[in-house]
């Protein structure tokens, strides 16, 4: 069973952490982040998640971290963004829900960043 209490509780903590970390990035930095995530090119997700970002390089993006280590990218003109963490050594990668979408575009509002 979930408890809906800690649920909220760990939402809440994601959201804060995430306001927290918020910051625009670079294109320079993107395409650093593209070499460290994907150093030997070779990850299914790789070519996916290069051309999301070759995709949006006219929009500013931003960046972030929630408390439970999972760090995005997202595009608050579009709306758009993708996740990624490590589990052990393993990365995982895969473009934000629209639970995420509704909060890191609060979040940028709130921040001025559109």
């Amino acid at each position: 069973m979930i408890d809906p209490a800690g649920f909220d509780e760990r939402l809440a903590l994601r959201k804060e952490s995430a306001r927290q970390t918020l910051r625009v990035a670079s294109k320079e930095e993107l395409h650093a982040l593209i070499a460290e995530l994907f150093a030997d090119s070779v990850h299914p997700f790789y070519e996916s998640f290069s051309r999301f970002i070759e995709e949006h390089h006219s929009e500013t993006a931003v960046r972030g971290e929630t408390s439970d280590g999972i760090a995005f990218v997202y595009y608050p003109r579009t709306n758009r963004g993708m996740w990624y963490t490590y589990t052990g050594k393993r990365l995982s990668v895969g473009l934000l829900g629209t639970s995420s979408l509704k909060a890191l575009s609060e979040l940028a509002a709130e921040a001025g960043l559109f």
